[in-house]
């Protein structure tokens, strides 16, 4: 592994160690993400932090399949990315800001007209030194923008204009139109289904292919039934009548299991 391919793993490292909040400069770079702890929802962040800091898209999709280490997922950095963004690392503020401009550079501090020396006066708390620096550094600004902005007089309107102005004539106020009744709604109650009647809107073949079924599910699972009947009380729970209808009503009961293998079971009854 040369050196870029090591600074492009070690700024990896980086920002995965801060959405993680720990340090991953020792992990081996060949071993998964998902090995490592990171889950989900931990690669879902990583993509939004790689598409800012190296400017390529990275889904988690990608992360999961394609590039599931810091080593797949340099390699790929280091053919997608722009090389300005590989090769910029973690700067501060101060190395952006570009240098003073000749007119806003502040006079040095004078001494207190009290002849005390200037150190005298951020003595105190750290707080009261930085608040002490600030108000100075703001009086020198102040001092700064007077000097360079000309006095000018209070700037006043001519006469005619203002003579103008009292004789316009002031607009009628718009007449209030009143408000159109609202229209009578619908009152909507709650939701009623069809009434299909007793057969629920089954045709008489279809009833009859119902009936057989009927009686071919009860006679499979008849001790089923009864152990449901004996423990009603037990087992009157929502989810033990799903699907319940009036036309079906009979074969509407849970199935209980004496015993299981694998991926059968069997009931009282001895199906499988």
């Amino acid at each position: 592994m040369n050196q870029q391919d090591l600074d492009v793993v070690g700024e990896l490292k980086r920002v995965f160690g801060e959405l993680a909040g720990q340090n991953l400069d020792a992990v081996d770079p060949q071993v998964p993400f998902l090995d490592l702890g990171l889950d989900s929802l931990f690669l879902t962040q990583a993509s939004a932090a790689l598409k800012g800091r190296f400017g390529v898209k990275v889904t988690f999709r990608q992360l999961l399949e394609s590039f599931p280490s810091f080593a797949t997922l340099g390699d790929h950095l280091k053919s997608a990315a722009p090389i300005a963004k590989i090769a910029a690392g973690a700067t501060g503020p101060s190395a952006n800001a570009g240098p003073v401009p000749p007119s806003l550079e502040l006079a040095p501090s004078e001494a207190p007209a009290n002849g005390a020396p200037a150190g005298e006066r951020l003595t105190g708390t750290s707080l009261e030194r930085i608040i002490n620096a600030q108000m100075k550094l703001m009086e020198q600004q102040l001092t700064l923008l007077r000097r360079s902005t000309p006095q000018q007089g209070a700037f006043k309107f001519p006469e005619a204009a203002v003579a103008a102005g009292r004789q316009l004539p002031t607009s009628p106020a718009p007449a209030v139109l009143p408000a159109p009744a609202p229209s009578p709604v619908a009152q909507h109650g709650p939701f009623r289904p069809l009434d299909r009647g007793e057969s629920g809107g089954l045709s008489e073949r279809q009833q009859e292919h119902l009936r057989w079924l009927t009686d071919r599910y009860l006679s499979r699972t008849r001790r089923s039934r009864e152990y449901t009947q004996q423990h009603r009380a037990h087992l009157a729970d929502p989810r033990a009548v799903a699907g319940f209808k009036q036309i079906w009503k009979e074969i509407v009961y849970p199935i209980v299991s004496c015993r299981s293998a694998g991926a059968y079971l069997w009931d009282l009854d001895g199906e499988r």
